[in-house]
């Protein structure tokens, strides 16, 4: 468990793998959505709500329980580890549910691990995983309303350009209605 928990340490593993897909151009929308979503997440989560929440983690409560891991110094709630596991895992699914399922599978280990390890309440590991869902999820789906809008601008402008002389009265080319009426099918399909 110690392993599978380390993976979680601040965020590394999620943030290496988003920046191997941010380098990626086929997966460059994915890498930067699960950086963006990780950078909330940290705000809001470990920045924010531990410290306005300041909730002592279990640990802390009963000193005599020996720990595998390290006694950690920040507040509990919501769990961190938690959180980053689940926009990685929630971001991936967004993207790719082939690679989304092991990643989530991943996630939900994470979870299980800090309670395992005496470091986080449930409520602390249900806590970061409803935030990290949310967080992944709205930033997946805004980015990729964002990328559709605009190859559907760019294709509308590439099509209503073929059309120019058309459109301006100088003349028609044969088929270019034809060329116009099969573009805007594309655009809505």
């Amino acid at each position: 468990m110690t392993l599978i928990t380390s993976l979680g340490d601040h965020g590394i593993f999620w943030l290496l793998l988003a920046a191997v897909l941010f380098a990626v151009p086929r997966t460059r929308l994915m890498g930067a959505c699960m950086l963006v979503s990780i950078g909330i997440g940290f705000l809001l989560g470990n920045v924010a709500l531990k410290n306005l929440i300041a909730r002592d983690r279990p640990c802390w409560l009963d000193p005599t329980v020996q720990l595998l891991v390290q006694v950690p110094r920040d507040y509990s709630f919501p769990s961190g580890h938690t959180l980053v596991s689940f926009e990685g895992g929630v971001t991936i699914f967004m993207f790719n549910r082939k690679w989304g399922i092991p990643a989530l599978m991943l996630a939900v280990l994470i979870a299980f691990s800090r309670m395992y390890l005496f470091v986080h309440f449930p409520t602390d590991v249900l806590a970061g995983m409803a935030l990290g869902i949310i967080i992944a999820w709205s930033v997946a789906r805004t980015a990729k309303r964002m990328s559709t809008a605009k190859d559907i601008s760019t294709a509308k402008d590439i099509s209503t350009s073929k059309g120019m002389g058309t459109a301006s009265g100088m003349g028609t080319a044969k088929g270019s209605e034809e060329n116009q009426r099969q573009d805007d099918e594309r655009l809505t399909e």
